[in-house]
């Protein structure tokens, strides 16, 4: 497939985000958490619950929810105020609680910042412009606390010059050993991907040192 539907020109820019999310044109939005953390959660692979666990990209909150109702200490984190709020929608009509903030997830989040068990993210990085990845990696470090992992869904695509970027498992993996991290796993993804990025998905497990 080419580029995921609904994905926005290269940049930074909120408000573009913002206004992908109101169209309701978000197509990386599957309607349903990723199926890799379903299958993670089904193998009892994860930190144990109940680990603090950040979501960065959480979009509408699929993830969040998912993590939620296994007993995750939880918080998303969306650039969109849109997303944030159908999200919050989401948890609500489930009855389950997560904290959900609307903001850059690449800036300092003083209330989760250096409290992370682990972070999990799909999608997130291949939506940034390539220049930000040593900000990925610094954000992601400064989420963790020490000894801390980070669980990345890395995705290939064919865009170089639009979101979502790509990326292969080896440039992922680089920038964020650059930053100090220690890789734990590297698994490529089959049955355990949404139909449509089945062959392009590889779990990349890495870890602040503690």
């Amino acid at each position: 497939m080419g580029h995921e539907p609904g994905a926005p020109p290269a940049g930074t820019d909120a408000q573009a985000w913002e206004a992908i999310y109101q169209a309701d044109d978000a197509g990386w939005d599957l309607g349903q958490p990723s199926p890799p953390l379903v299958a993670f959660l089904a193998e009892g692979v994860l930190p144990p619950a109940p680990a603090v666990v950040a979501v960065p990209g959480c979009g509408t909150g699929h993830e969040v929810l998912a993590l939620a109702q296994a007993g995750y200490q939880v918080t998303g984190l969306d650039f969109a105020p849109s997303a944030i709020a159908a999200a919050r929608e989401r948890l609500q009509a489930a009855a389950c609680a997560a904290e959900l903030l609307a903001g850059d997830a690449l800036e300092p989040t003083p209330s989760i910042d250096g409290r992370c068990d682990w972070v999990f993210e799909q999608t997130f990085f291949c939506a940034l412009l390539p220049s930000q990845r040593a900000a990925y990696a610094a954000a992601m470090w400064r989420l963790l606390r020490p000894g801390g992992e980070l669980w990345a869904i890395q995705m290939r695509t064919p865009n170089t010059d639009r979101q979502p970027f790509d990326s292969t498992p080896d440039e992922f993996e680089a920038a964020l050993t650059a930053r100090g991290f220690i890789p734990l796993e590297r698994r490529p993804l089959q049955a355990e991907s949404f139909a449509r990025r089945r062959g392009r998905e590889t779990l990349i497990r890495l870890q602040r040192p503690s």
